[in-house]
């Protein structure tokens, strides 16, 4: 094996490990195409250059070999430009499509007990995407009273119709992350709880989760009734994209859900057990 030939495997995985070491980063968050253009394209170069300068016959050839694969040692500077600019792209695109996304008919109304309680905020609204792909249209709602911070409410229940065909699994089980087909007008009927209010998956136990003190005591005396702001995540409404703040039609009172959930039964405290289920 002639040491021109060692020299370009040598290289070849000199630059395989400059790719796996700067662009790790960019492959974790889903992204890495402008290292690998530049890998594959820095390889070929390589490698016509190893075939081109071994043909010729002159005195340094190997001296020439080297300085070339020294050279191509820099590709990771121009990598991450590539990398950049295919992303900010990429991100144009998608925020593109997300504005073209289309909120309509949203409405709220109190959520109720079996007793006909308010406990929490049924939210109802229909979307239309430009196109068929992934999204989540999950609603977040905060109170607009800042005594109680940024704490959204919690998602206890989907519906959505027509159903889409593929369902994909979130975090925090908000049910609306999908599959959604374009120009097709989905209905969504999403039920909310305060977010220190912890609901089984079957709705049979339910619990009280305050962050302190200080969140018990304002949500337990708290006497004011409060708008909620509305955004739909993935989308335009609620001003994520530069559109407009929305608000709640209904003001609510957060007292009223924390004594409702009790009279419904909630316990004072949470506890799980090892499967994390609710005791």
């Amino acid at each position: 094996m002639s040491k021109m030939l060692i020299a370009a495997i040598a290289f070849s995985v000199c630059y395989f490990a400059e790719l796996l070491v700067f662009g790790i980063g960019a492959f974790k968050e889903g992204g890495g195409r402008g290292f690998s253009y530049c890998f594959l394209a820095v390889l070929l170069v390589l490698w016509i250059g190893f075939f081109s300068i071994r043909k010729r016959e002159f005195r340094y050839k190997s001296a020439s070999f080297v300085a070339l694969a020294v050279a191509l040692c820099l590709w990771v500077t121009p990598a991450r430009r590539i990398e950049f600019a295919v992303e900010e792209h990429q991100d144009r695109e998608i925020i593109a499509t997300l504005r073209r996304i289309e909120v309509l008919d949203v409405a709220d109304e109190p959520l109720l007990t079996s007793q006909g309680k308010p406990f929490g905020i049924r939210m109802r609204y229909s979307v239309q995407f430009p196109r068929a792909g992934p999204y989540f249209p999950t609603p977040t709602l905060t109170p607009t009273d800042q005594r109680f911070g940024e704490r959204s409410m919690r998602i206890i229940g989907t519906e959505i119709t027509p159903q889409p065909e593929e369902m994909h699994s979130d975090s925090s089980n908000t049910g609306t992350h999908a599959r959604y087909k374009g120009n097709i007008t989905y209905r969504f009927v999403v039920d909310l709880v305060p977010g220190f209010v912890v609901v089984s998956p079957d709705k049979s136990k339910s619990c009280l989760l305050f962050l302190n003190a200080r969140e018990r005591n304002i949500v337990t005396t708290g006497e004011a009734t409060i708008h909620f702001r509305i955004h739909i995540d993935g989308t335009d409404y609620g001003g994520y994209f530069g559109g407009a703040s929305q608000f709640t039609k209904d003001t609510y009172s957060i007292k009223d859900f924390y004594e409702d959930a009790v009279a419904n039964g909630a316990k004072d405290t949470c506890t799980f057990d090892s499967r994390g289920e609710m005791k």
